[in-house]
């Protein structure tokens, strides 16, 4: 922008100093036309020198402040591109370090994955183990289950037989009884021969 001023401000002054010029041409082809005068080509040579150097003093000191500006905007632009660049460094360093983060916890991820990976196969064996005990348990619970049947089955016809024999063995015993109690009545007892030898049959 700077320079486009600058630009345009030698134009105008170029503009101005070609318009002169064709006063001053025009000013002499009427002075030669008419008779020299020294007097008007000297007014307007001063006043197009004059001029000039107005122009030239005032396009001096513009482009001086546009100097100036632009060394101004310079250090700006080399503040802010400092700043840019120390706040980039800063965000360069704190993106490094969640990456470093993110790298730290996905590698914690995949150990944790592998940990997981390695349970898992342990509850499947332990699974298994215990599979098989309760396979084994269940055998032993039918089989105890099937001794408590004969177990029961035994004592019930244990009892049955316990009874069918102590039945005649009651018996057998009350006989043998009576008759030693018979037969120490018959001998031992003072009562008649007879009635003993009746009562015994």
């Amino acid at each position: 922008r700077t320079r486009e001023q600058l630009e345009k401000r030698i134009k105008e002054l170029e503009d101005l100093i070609v318009e002169l010029q064709n006063r001053l041409k025009a000013k002499n082809s009427r002075t030669n036309s008419d008779g020299p005068s020294n007097t008007e080509y000297v007014v307007v040579k001063d006043t197009c020198d004059e001029e000039q150097v107005r122009k030239t003093v005032q396009l001096t000191e513009e482009l001086e402040a546009m100097k100036l500006t632009l060394d101004n905007k310079k250090e700006l632009i080399q503040v802010f591109f400092f700043i840019c660049l120390f706040q980039l460094g800063d965000d360069v360093k704190s993106k490094e370090e969640i990456i470093g983060e993110l790298s730290r916890r996905c590698d914690e991820n995949k150990k944790l994955q592998a940990t997981l990976v390695c349970k898992d196969e342990q509850m499947k064996r332990l699974h298994e183990q215990f599979q098989l005990v309760n396979d084994k348990l269940n055998a032993q619970t039918q089989q105890l289950n099937a001794q408590s049947v004969l177990d029961t089955s035994l004592a019930r016809d244990n009892d049955h037989l316990q009874s069918i024999f102590d039945h005649p063995f009651k018996a057998i015993v009350a006989t043998l009884h009576q008759m030693v109690c018979a037969f120490f009545f018959f001998f031992f007892d003072d009562s008649p021969k007879v009635e003993k030898h009746y009562f015994f049959f």
